[in-house]
Formats: C-alpha cells, structure tokens, sequence
C-alpha cells in the first residue's frame, strides 16, 4: 500500500461511528473518556486527519496545535487489518507535509519503538501512573 492509492480526509467527523471506533483504539478504553475526546475535536482546534481508500478509513491522526507549526499529536490510530504496513508512517508524513515542522507525543512502552523507528527522540518520564512509564517522543523537520 502506497500514499499515492490513499486519499487524505482532513478534518474528520467526530461523532461519525467509524471514526469513534478507529479513535477508541488510541483513546483509553472507557466510554466517557472517549466521548470526552470526541467533543474536543468537535469543538477545539484540535484537527483529527485520516487516510482512507475505496474501502473506507484505514487510519486516523489526532493534532493539537501548540504554536505555529508545532503540535502534540494527541491520537493516532490504524485499523487493525492495515497495522505494520507503513500506515503509521503515512500519517506522521501527512501531517508534516500539512506544515507541522515539530511533533510530539506522550505515550508508553508499547508505542515507543514505533515513534523510534520514525526519527523521534524519546525522553523517559518516568512511572507518571503507578507501574507505566510515559515517554516523551519528538521530531523536528531536518
């Protein structure tokens, strides 16, 4: 699967089914929180971007602005069938080619050879819940 067979979706309906299910899989798994979440991209400036193809919304990334080209990715997500083919890293590459110059994003052990791999430099920060250790992952455009 290639960027150019993929479609970019900017601006993606919060409230729509398929986008909540995708983004409750980067969301923590609890009804209220995802609602939560959905309302702040219905209403904030967060932008909430996906890639689809014929077959629909393969994957999401989730944006929240700090300054001008800078933003904290606050979500992102692939579809489980589309997982280790690159679709992560088409989101990170859309998401540069839309202006944002530097990236960052909190997340876990699970995740950080993930944002490793993509050219991220990765800060612990330590057990900030009890047992979890959260990492910073950065990335400025060279």
């Amino acid at each position: 699967m290639t960027l150019h067979t993929l479609n970019l979706r900017p601006r993606l309906d919060a409230r729509d089914p398929v986008t909540v299910s995708l983004l409750g899989l980067a969301a923590y798994p609890d009804p209220q929180r995802l609602e939560q979440v959905c309302q702040r991209y219905a209403s904030e400036d967060w932008a909430l971007w996906g890639l689809e193809d014929e077959a629909g919304l393969l994957g999401l990334i989730g944006l929240r602005p700090l300054s001008p080209g800078q933003a904290e990715i606050t979500h992102m997500a692939v579809q489980p069938g589309t997982q280790r083919r690159g679709m992560g890293r088409q989101l990170l590459a859309l998401a540069a080619a839309q202006g944002w110059t530097d990236l960052s994003a909190e997340t876990d052990a699970q995740a950080v050879d993930f944002y490793r791999a993509c050219g991220f430099a990765i800060t612990s920060l330590g057990e900030r819940y009890p047992g979890t250790e959260r990492f910073l992952c950065r990335w400025t455009q060279p």
